[in-house]
């Protein structure tokens, strides 16, 4: 079972320590993702570039987006599986397919 639903909401829009962790975690994917090795198709490739400098201006915008991302994960069930490690992974794993969905090609 997940996490209650009203735990999200508060986790993913006003717990400073989550969403710092979720920040931390999205601004080191976003510079890995200028030196990751280029996508083959060049839409998806703009997409990856232009949601990583849009975090590196302005981590907030994407903050809250990234957030509610990590904690509707399948698989979380309580608060203790959001460990730093996970939070990272899911940011990575997410990072290229949140910007083809969230970003005009």
């Amino acid at each position: 079972m997940a996490i209650p639903l009203a735990d999200q909401y508060r986790l993913a829009l006003s717990q400073p320590d989550f969403r710092a962790r979720v920040g931390a975690a999205l601004m080191a994917q976003a510079i890995t993702a200028f030196s990751a090795t280029a996508l083959t198709d060049q839409a998806k490739q703009a997409q990856r570039v232009k949601l990583a400098s849009q975090v590196l201006v302005d981590v907030e915008t994407w903050l809250t987006q990234f957030a509610w991302i990590v904690v509707t994960r399948p698989g979380v069930t309580t608060q203790d599986d959001l460990s730093d490690s996970f939070i990272a992974s899911t940011v990575q794993s997410v990072f290229d397919p949140a910007a083809q969905q969230l970003l005009p090609a």
